[in-house]
């Protein structure tokens, strides 16, 4: 239950951001349940969070694909190893890059936190731009 409550609030947050077109860098805050935002003065927008889940490749694309599910993205492209990224397009974000003759404009990312062995996940439109 707590794992869908993280999901849909990770979703809304990035649909708020996709909708906001300048944002003040100092303006972090942090979410409940593990979910902070952060800025670039672009664009690209991140919402990051993590679930107390240990991380494994099945959790991670299961997670990827409801969380692209709850934005309505079709799934472009699944990269996996010691990070699962899934790339997505959908209608409902204006802004998007091309890739391979392909649409992109939400990626999300999940990773083992080595210290808490945790699951991280990060989102981001149109993709996720510096380290995550």
């Amino acid at each position: 239950m707590k794992v869908k409550i993280k999901v849909a609030i990770a979703i809304y947050v990035v649909l708020w951001l996709a909708a906001v077109t300048q944002i003040a860098a100092s303006a972090m805050t942090g979410y409940e349940r593990g979910i902070t935002e952060a800025y670039s003065a672009s664009t690209y927008k991140k919402v990051s969070g993590h679930i107390d889940s240990v991380y494994s490749f099945n959790n991670s694309i299961e997670i990827a694909e409801k969380i692209m599910k709850g934005l309505c993205a079709d799934i472009i492209s699944v990269h996996t190893g010691d990070v699962c990224t899934v790339y997505g397009y959908t209608d409902d974000i204006p802004e998007y890059i091309t890739s391979n003759g392909k649409k992109i404009n939400v990626q999300v990312s999940l990773s083992r936190d080595e210290q808490t062995d945790a699951t991280l996940i990060h989102v981001g439109t149109p993709i996720l731009n510096g380290s995550y």
